[in-house]
């Protein structure tokens, strides 16, 4: 779906412009091997990771890139796509934080295999790498927020449910799910 998207992207842009994405909570992993899937030359991608220690990277992804941990360094920023990838159920208070006035999003905006709640948002141990808590969020207060923002739903899919890792008996009532949104 991603790569889809950034073709998209890229085909409707001009000439030699740059696709500006934020990846918001992210690593340099998720990003290693794209160049062997998409052309790459186009993209110019800031990586959020909070828990970075700012060394110096010596790593080619075959594109422009660079890692912020703190998020003073976007406020003057503007992307073409923010991607929210499978990080804000670690984040309590997400939606207070969208809807302020400290927070631009890009004109699209992606989650990406986020575990969301059918119903009310809910907190659940998680069973991964992490065995922590995680909040998931209402699907349907998240697409309320957006509409509210002025973006509308343009894509949405789910993933197998067990990749939520959520506690089982909640998993009835959870989603695993990818969604893009457009600034309307």
């Amino acid at each position: 779906m991603f790569m889809h998207f950034v073709i998209h992207l890229q085909m409707n842009g001009e000439k030699n412009s740059h696709l500006k994405i934020l990846d918001y909570g992210s690593n340099i992993a998720s990003w290693a091997n794209l160049q062997k899937k998409i052309n790459t030359k186009s993209i110019d991608l800031t990586i959020f990771d909070p828990f970075y220690d700012m060394q110096k990277i010596d790593f080619d992804l075959g594109f422009d890139f660079r890692i912020i941990n703190d998020k003073k360094y976007l406020n003057d920023q503007s992307y073409d796509l923010t991607i929210f990838g499978s990080m804000i159920q670690y984040w309590k208070n997400f939606f207070i934080d969208l809807n302020s006035k400290n927070f631009d999003l890009s004109n699209f905006v992606l989650f990406t295999h986020t575990p969301l709640s059918l119903e009310k948002t809910f907190v659940s141990k998680q069973f991964s790498d992490y065995t922590g808590d995680q909040v998931i969020h209402s699907v349907t207060d998240l697409i309320n927020l957006f509409e509210e923002l002025s973006y509308s739903l343009k894509f949405k899919s789910t993933l197998s449910p067990e990749g939520a890792s959520v506690e089982e008996k909640y998993m009835h009532k959870t989603i695993y799910a990818n969604l893009l949104f457009s600034k309307e």
